[in-house]
């Protein structure tokens, strides 16, 4: 494809279906020239889930450090060709288990940094694209941070902007995870891969800050990051000169930015980031599995049960009551738009029996189910 010589841009969403799977098909022209066709996918992750794309070299690593990747990666339920589909979701806590497994058996501790050097802002997705289109540093950087819980809800980032500095963080919880330093690693990693990309290879930070201590062998830091390095940090993050932020991106297209910003803006408005949302969509996910309880919602989200209940409740929610509105929501839309079963729908709603169903739906609607199929 020609770089950034597009003279119009025509889109087409084809789909977005229940399970947050967006299919957005391209066709760019310039001068009444086809130059592609294209189908992006792009998957909002449950809380404790990133794309594979993390994985991208994993296999290639493992093996250049003398291990076996086929044993290491099955072990936590991944595939060496996981990869092939930079789109699929696996889970965010078993991909840093992986890391610190991968680590102790190379006997590699700058396992998560050598693997970061396969990441780039292509593997972002959607998100990457819409950067690589954008005018400025700034309004890529605010892009990353605005949407990147759409990449992942396992982990944080933030940017703070000062006179001097351009200041951009990383954070990440994962309950019975005690060691992060190389889910760490792995993610400043990638952070400077996005800048080199969107500033230029020959801009490079002041400075880089990691919270955990300074390793053994800092060799293979002062290769990948090339700036100075601070451990035992008050914060895992990047630092910049803020003149960075007015930088133009080459890549830039006005029109491809546009179309792209927009479909991100869609699916945020699908799925805010409030704790609320973050609930439904997770009851959405699991109510296929038969199970929703609360325990298992908040396991999904990486929380404990008491501050699930606490979230909500700073919201004026109640789980209950979300598990509720999402069922009924649902019921409702069968009802309407097709002929199921009342039992098959109950169980789709995992009711363990249709009387239970039934008790509910009378008590959303104030009738039986049947009584207000029949009655629409």
């Amino acid at each position: 494809m020609p770089p950034i010589s597009f003279a119009e841009c025509f889109y087409c969403l084809y789909s977005l279906n229940l399970n947050n799977t967006i299919l957005l098909g391209l066709t760019i022209r310039a001068a009444n020239e086809t130059l592609a066709c294209t189908n992006i996918t792009f998957t909002v992750p449950m809380p404790d889930l990133i794309r594979s794309a993390a994985l991208k070299g994993a296999a290639e690593l493992i093996t250049e450090l003398g291990g076996n990747p086929a044993r290491l990666l099955s072990r936590f339920g991944f595939r060496v060709n996981d990869v092939g589909d930079p789109d699929q979701l696996i889970s965010y806590r078993k991909f840093a288990q992986l890391l610190n497994a991968a680590a102790a058996e190379t006997h590699c501790a700058h396992f998560g940094v050598s693997l970061s050097r396969y990441q780039s802002v292509t593997t972002l997705g959607m998100l990457g694209m819409t950067m690589q289109q954008s005018p400025d540093v700034a309004t890529a950087l605010h892009t990353f941070v605005r949407y990147f819980y759409l990449h992942t809800q396992a982990a944080s980032i933030d940017l703070q902007v000062t006179n001097s500095s351009s200041i951009g963080t990383f954070s990440v919880e994962l309950a019975g995870i005690d060691n992060l330093t190389q889910v760490v690693d792995f993610s400043l990693g990638h952070g400077i891969n996005i800048y080199r990309f969107l500033c230029g290879p020959e801009v490079l930070p002041t400075s880089v800050h990691f919270t955990h201590d300074k390793p053994a062998d800092v060799k293979p830091y002062k290769k990948v990051f090339n700036a100075p390095l601070v451990f035992n940090a008050e914060f895992n993050g990047l630092v910049y000169d803020a003149r960075i932020m007015a930088q133009p991106i080459k890549q830039h297209n006005k029109e491809l930015h546009k179309v792209l910003t927009r479909h991100l803006h869609e699916l945020e408005q699908r799925h805010p980031n409030d704790i609320v949302s973050q609930v439904e969509h997770t009851i959405r996910v699991m109510l296929p599995t038969g199970n929703c309880s609360i325990a298992v919602i908040a396991g999904c989200l990486n929380i404990s049960k008491r501050t699930l209940q606490n979230r909500l409740q700073v919201e004026g929610a109640r789980f209950q009551h979300v598990l509720d509105e999402v069922r009924s929501e649902i019921a409702r839309s069968y009802l309407l738009e097709s002929n199921v079963s009342m039992t098959y729908l109950a169980d789709i709603l995992a009711y363990s029996e249709l009387s239970a169903f039934s008790r509910a739906f009378k008590r959303w609607f104030g009738v039986a189910p049947k009584t207000w199929q029949a009655s629409v």
